[in-house]
């Protein structure tokens, strides 16, 4: 555990429990989301919480992704808001429910589209 309150250093998602129990705003960021169970339903239960401090950023690839159908990552496909960096092709924002440009294919580090309903084409700062 790291010694700032409001940064966790997750091993395993339970042990996120209590999280929201924290003062002030919570970012929790996960790295290789798709290769992170939650058995538990810890990850799915923090997404769902109505007016919770508590932020998730994940990361993941998104052909992995798509082929896991009842995983907990699932619930940042609801919510239809996200960043696809350096997409393959136009099917890739069918994970966050819209269609990009046909023309999507970006092969520039940090370069991709900012997803908030429909899509745009952002560069990400180093």
């Amino acid at each position: 555990m790291i010694s700032d309150p409001n940064v966790v250093d997750v091993v395993e998602p339970a042990s996120l429990r209590g999280l929201g129990d924290l003062e002030g705003p919570t970012l929790v960021l996960i790295d290789d989301a798709d290769s992170v169970d939650d058995e538990d339903g810890v990850l799915s239960g923090m997404l769902g919480a109505v007016g919770s401090q508590v932020h998730v950023v994940a990361a993941g690839r998104s052909d992995v992704i798509r082929s896991l159908p009842r995983h907990w990552t699932r619930a940042f496909r609801a919510a239809r808001r996200g960043f696809v960096l350096q997409p393959a092709d136009s099917s890739d924002g069918d994970l966050l429910g819209v269609r990009l440009p046909r023309a999507a294919a970006i092969t520039t580090p940090g370069r991709g589209y900012l997803i908030d309903g429909t899509p745009t084409l952002v560069q990400i700062a180093r």
